[in-house]
């Protein structure tokens, strides 16, 4: 029996199940495929396994769990020296550290993520990847109160997003986070401009 061919297996129907809202599903599977690819210590396959089970729990508004389960991710890839691991585990603890409103946490992630980026750039989701970091510094800057690198990060993410597709869920929830940022940004600009008038 190929361990890993079934439990790989077990991943993509899991990820299949999750684009059609099957969470449940999909959860056993996933775990039944964590539980597998750590007896065979196949601990790439893990990760794969470990995100996505993240991913669920982040759907449900466990932000808590997600970042917990993350964080067991990102040891792991640290530990194996898996630099795309390493990548996922970083952008995956920004966006949730944004949900739980821990800003300072998020910066220090979204930052981390930028050392990897300026170190040797990034191969897989590389779009994706630069434009989450950048949405994740706007909505940074917009907490902590500063609507010019808020707007300056925003532009940014909004050039990379013009210049290439990507897949539509993503697309949305980006357009949604963005929007957020230049609505708030030039709210705060008119209501500075009506004081000052």
């Amino acid at each position: 029996e190929d361990v890993h061919a079934n439990t790989w297996g077990r991943v993509v129907i899991a990820g299949s199940m999750l684009s059609v809202g099957d969470f449940d599903e999909a959860g056993v599977l996933l775990e039944e495929a964590a539980a597998a690819a750590e007896r065979a210590t196949d601990r790439r396959l893990w990760r794969g396994a470990t995100e996505l089970l993240g991913a669920i729990e982040a759907s449900r508004g466990q932000w808590d769990l997600a970042r917990a389960r993350i964080m067991t991710l990102l040891a792991s890839a640290d530990h194996d020296r898996d630099r795309r691991g390493r990548i996922s585990a970083l952008r995956e603890l920004a966006l949730f550290s944004l949900q739980l409103r821990a800003f300072d946490d998020a910066a220090r992630w979204a930052e981390a993520l930028a050392d990897e980026v300026r170190r040797g750039g990034v191969e897989v989701e590389e779009v994706a990847t630069l434009v989450d970091l950048h949405t994740i510094r706007a909505t940074v800057a917009l907490e902590g109160g500063d609507a010019v690198a808020a707007l300056t990060a925003a532009g940014e993410a909004l050039e990379y997003l013009r210049r290439h597709k990507l897949s539509f869920p993503f697309y949305y929830w980006t357009m949604f986070r963005l929007a957020r940022v230049f609505l708030a940004s030039w709210s705060a600009a008119d209501g500075a401009a009506g004081k000052n008038a």
